[in-house]
């Protein structure tokens, strides 16, 4: 992540899906992710070991840098969306950097 970011003066939006690999990536390139991008939109995995920690790790990250989310549908779960319930096998997490509002 770090090394696509790195000649990129802004990017609008990433979306992640890396088969639960996603908070490993996002720990590493936080600062990176917290200077040039505007939104982060990420499938979460519903693996019932590591799901839920990977989940909360992105919560971490995002939470520290000040971020605003937007969405939080955890995996293996039902959850209240603007569209009604739904019953999600993997989950959803999207965030908006304040610096760029």
């Amino acid at each position: 992540m770090k090394s696509i970011l790195r000649p990129l003066k802004f990017v609008d939006l990433i979306d992640l899906d890396i088969q639960g690999q996603e908070h490993e990536v996002l720990k590493v390139a936080a600062s990176d992710v917290n200077e040039k991008v505007t939104r982060v939109h990420i499938g979460t995995h519903g693996e019932e070991t590591t799901g839920a920690d990977v989940e909360k790790g992105l919560r971490a990250i995002f939470s520290a840098m000040g971020w605003t989310n937007i969405c939080d549908y955890p995996a293996q779960s039902k959850s209240a969306t603007p569209y009604g319930e739904i019953s999600f096998e993997d989950g959803a997490q999207t965030w908006l950097n304040p610096k760029f509002r």
